[in-house]
């Protein structure tokens, strides 16, 4: 598959291989493309998740791996609305505040979260290049407008040299936990966005707090590490 016209981020027109299934299209054209679309809309699409409290977007940002998923689907069950999953686009308004935008109304999860934390169903669709990774519809999702983004949390696994808790990040780390998340980033160093997507990348560290979030990998530990997650983001000062 590949994007084969550009329309001034308006449309995508693709061009399937021959061979490709036709179920293979949608979660491509929602996760790559769409990627590179908000690219060329200058967005500023970040690979991470986001709850919404108190009518501000929290984002939750880190590998393919690191539990984003599961751990919105413990927020979720704890009552909080999820404003998208996987792939968040936002943007600066004039006074450089950053707003959020809903995403796609799905979760990902890994069949061992969907067991654990009970969300098999009708509603599960697999993914078609996994065998055992669906997409789950969300249960308690946001409205449909933009929401203020309070803080980012990067996840990363705990270790010996990184104790488990939160604590946040100042200058060059923050940019790098930033950078570091941009969706698709290379689509955008190929049509020129660099210098943009730096920019942005700046202004975003001077108005939103950047947390590094050291979590125990496991599903065994998300339940706690929500509650940890849940307990810091009430305390968080919004400057926006």
């Amino acid at each position: 598959m590949r994007l084969v016209r550009r329309d001034g981020g308006a449309r995508i027109i693709y061009e399937a291989r021959a061979g490709i299934p036709a179920e293979h299209m949608p979660p491509y054209l929602l996760g790559t493309a769409l990627g590179a679309l908000l690219h060329q809309r200058a967005l500023l699409p970040l690979h991470c998740n986001a709850i919404v409290h108190d009518g501000k977007a929290f984002l939750f940002c880190g590998d393919s791996g690191a539990g984003k998923s599961t751990l919105a689907a413990v927020f979720e069950a704890r009552g909080y609305p999820l404003l998208t999953d996987d792939l968040c686009a936002i943007a600066a308004d004039a006074q450089g505040r950053f707003s959020a935008t809903p995403g796609i109304p799905r979760l990902k999860l890994w069949i061992e979260s969907l067991t654990a934390l009970g969300r098999g169903g009708a509603e599960v669709t697999r993914i078609p290049w996994y065998e055992d990774k669906f997409e789950v519809a969300m249960s308690r999702a946001a409205e449909d407008r933009r929401y203020p983004v309070a803080a980012i949390y990067h996840l990363r696994q705990a270790g010996e040299d990184a104790p488990p808790g939160i604590h946040r990040l100042q200058g060059l780390e923050a940019a790098n936990a930033v950078t570091a998340n941009i969706y698709r980033r290379r689509i955008a160093d190929l049509l020129g966005r660099a210098p943009g997507y730096l920019a942005e990348s700046m202004t975003l560290i001077r108005s939103v707090p950047i947390f590094r979030f050291n979590r125990r990998w496991g599903l065994e530990n998300v339940v706690e590490d929500a509650a940890v997650a849940e307990a810091h983001l009430l305390g968080v000062k919004v400057n926006q």
